[in-house]
Formats: C-alpha cells, structure tokens, sequence
C-alpha cells in the first residue's frame, strides 16, 4: 500500500503530547475556579451575616488571635474623627467624577484610637 501523504492546505492532526498537557491545564483551571466560587460565596454570605447583625462595642485591645473573627463587623464607638490627620487615598472614579478614598483616625473616649475608612469623596470635598 502506497503512504498517502495529507493533500496541501489540509489541517493536521495535533499531536497528543500537545493535547493532553493542554487538556490537563484546562481541567485544573476549571477545578480551580469552582474552589474559588465555593471560597467566594462563602465570604459574600459572611459579609452579608455581619452587616445585617446589629453593632457590637469595640474593645480596647484585639490580640492577633481574635482579629480575623471581627472582619466585616459593624462596632459601635464613641469619640471624634480626628480631621487634620485625614488621609485621602486610592484615586478613583465614580460616574465619571474623580475622588479619593477618606481614611481617618477616630479618638476613642476611653483612649486610644482606631483607623476608620470612611468611603468615597469626590475630589475636593
């Protein structure tokens, strides 16, 4: 039997040793993003516990062990915004306007202080 050769312009097959690495990739990325919704939602469900749980005072001291447990809580304070030590940071656009993002200390009435960020603002305000 005669070899008979492809005809020109005829696509070639593509060899498995590129295939399968491919194909590999693409599931192990596929794997990935599923871990990463389950991780997401996780996290979109805890944001929502917590903001619709009512304030909480905050103490005077977090040790390093229980900070991660008041991520995304809402705390109660008393005391004032220190305005001269603002920070404006984070340049962004909201509907087509420029503003910053506003970080300012808060004086505590009991003593010390804590970092608040107090959102968006448009430039100059």
């Amino acid at each position: 039997m005669a070899d008979r050769a492809a005809p020109p312009g005829a696509p070639r097959p593509v060899p498995g040793w590129v295939v399968w690495p491919a194909f590999l990739v693409l599931v192990g990325l596929g794997i990935w993003q599923t871990q990463r919704l389950e991780w997401k939602t996780a996290l979109i469900d805890t944001i929502a516990e917590r903001r619709a749980a009512p304030p909480v005072a905050l103490p005077a001291q977090l040790r390093e062990s229980e900070r991660a447990g008041w991520e995304f809580t809402r705390v109660a304070l008393a005391g004032r915004f220190l305005r001269d030590a603002e920070m404006r940071v984070l340049a962004q656009t909201r509907g087509g306007r420029v503003g910053v993002r506003v970080v300012a200390p808060f004086a505590r009435d009991g003593g010390g202080a804590v970092l608040v960020d107090r959102g968006w603002a448009p430039e100059g305000a």
